[in-house]
């Protein structure tokens, strides 16, 4: 809502808009007031986009009043401001001095550049549902060869019995599988990399991060967009990836492979080295999360342990409810970000208006599972009360 109703007021026509006050006070604040009231009515426990992190809304008052939304991206000013964002994610989630972050549209975009850059001939997919079963379709359309593992819905995967083929270059794995809610332990990529020490792993952590920790020195690329775990507006997608993962795309590229146009790693390399981009970014996206890894950096902790304990209550609540059981049943692999649970609602739609109208938004399940599962999600944006607050009214 506040992404939306923002773009809304930023989008005047010149000549349309109204007299702007000089004063503090003026219009674009005040609309952004009202924008900060109607995102805070309701309390979303969706997949994503989600809850906004508590403190994006005085963040988005301060980026309007320092003017942060018409900066160019060739500035001090920005390179100052992406230089911040790249530290804090540094340091949230434990990236490795010597790996790299590039930044996109989304997460969606990047299935497509890493595609293009790094995969000459074949990739391998670990596919448990619609997600990680989009980007073996992504790759395909890219003109690849894909080989697939795929379990079904709420599985997850044996590692030990994977017999993935010595021509696939690259292994694309699935932090969360928002879809059906099932969760890769990082011991899993871990016993991933030890099985396969010479092929490139990336792995989807969309609806993962920042609560989700793995040892990224065992991957060579990890996505994730900033709508869930990070409690932003949506239009930002970050690539963490390791040298092995740029010096592939830069192979490539000198071998004659199309790798893209604006958007290949060498251009994007080149220009992150300067804390910028190739082409024009999201700005106020790159800014806010920058502040909000400034604000989780010395609440991780804390932010930690509040996660575990909503998951707690949430899965003891599923457990007592009459019309409730887990869409996963194995809880090693079920997913602690994005919960999945069927339900014998009478009326499933009507229970969900009556959550909406108490003031609390979750989703429905993914798909085909849209009139038999709910999905709620547990992201660092609500607290433990906004939950407790949920569960009474479910």
């Amino acid at each position: 809502m506040l992404g939306t109703v923002v773009a809304f007021i930023a989008g005047f026509e010149a000549d349309s808009r109204p007299d702007f006050p000089s004063s503090d006070g003026g219009f674009f604040l005040d609309c952004c007031s009202i924008a900060v009231d109607l995102c805070q009515a309701m309390i979303y426990f969706t997949a994503g986009p989600s809850q906004i992190y508590p403190t994006v809304p005085q963040h988005l008052q301060r980026a309007v009043e320092d003017g942060i939304l018409s900066i160019s991206h060739r500035s001090s000013k920005f390179t100052d401001i992406y230089a911040k964002m790249e530290r804090g994610l540094r340091a949230v989630l434990a990236v490795p001095d010597d790996y790299h972050v590039f930044v996109f549209s989304g997460a969606t975009e990047i299935w497509e550049r890493i595609a293009l850059n790094c995969v000459a001939r074949e990739s391998y997919h670990l596919v448990n549902g619609s997600f990680s079963a989009s980007f073996a379709e992504a790759m395909k359309r890219a003109g690849k060869q894909v080989g697939v593992h795929q379990v079904a819905d709420g599985e997850g995967f044996d590692v030990d019995a994977l017999e993935i083929p010595e021509s696939a270059e690259l292994i694309a794995a699935i932090a969360n599988e928002s879809s059906t809610g099932v969760m890769m332990p990082p011991e899993d990529l871990v016993a991933l990399r030890k099985r396969y020490p010479k092929k490139l792993i990336v792995v989807d952590a969309v609806s993962a991060v920042p609560t989700w920790r793995v040892d990224i020195t065992q991957l060579d690329g990890l996505y994730f967009s900033v709508q869930k775990g990070f409690g932003l507006p949506a239009g930002l997608g970050v690539l963490v990836l390791s040298p092995r993962l740029l010096a592939r795309g830069l192979e490539l590229e000198k071998a004659g492979q199309y790798v893209g146009t604006y958007h290949r790693w060498s251009r994007l390399h080149e220009f992150s080295l300067k804390a910028q981009t190739p082409a024009t970014p999201n700005v106020l996206d790159i800014y806010l999360l920058a502040q909000v890894c400034a604000d989780m950096q010395p609440r991780l902790g804390e932010i930690f342990a509040t996660h575990a304990e909503k998951y707690r209550v949430l899965c003891d609540y599923i457990t007592t409810h009459p019309d409730l059981d887990f869409a996963v049943a194995d809880p090693r692999v079920r997913s602690n970000t994005v919960v999945v649970a069927k339900h014998n609602f009478t009326d499933g739609k009507a229970k969900m208006k009556a959550i909406a109208a108490a003031g609390y938004e979750i989703g429905s399940g993914y798909g085909k599972a849209a009139d038999s599962q709910i999905r709620i999600s547990n992201f660092p944006a609500t607290s433990l009360d906004d939950l407790n607050g949920l569960i009474r009214v479910i």
